[in-house]
């Protein structure tokens, strides 16, 4: 019960991050999960995951440099897309 009340005396801001982060991490493991059956939602439930989590999470954003950094050929279709699509 203790954890209840921490979280009652959060500001609002984190308490909406978290759930943010949270969200993200539930539509990746459903993205998961779905990408197992023969349905096609499951990619489009990994990507909204991970944009949120990229938006909110900077921990997320670090790790995604990295490995960006280490295997660029692998993203240079989407960066090549972005880049070419700039408003």
């Amino acid at each position: 019960m203790k954890w209840i009340t921490s979280a009652t005396r959060m500001p609002p801001a984190r308490l909406r991050k978290l759930l943010w982060i949270g969200a993200g991490v539930a539509l990746i493991v459903s993205g998961i999960l779905i990408a197992l059956t023969p349905i096609l939602m499951g990619l489009t439930c990994i990507i909204i995951g991970l944009y949120i989590l990229l938006r909110t999470s900077a921990d997320a954003r670090r790790l995604f440099v990295r490995i960006k950094r280490r295997f660029p050929a692998t993203f240079r279709p989407f960066d090549n897309w972005r880049h070419r699509h700039r408003d």
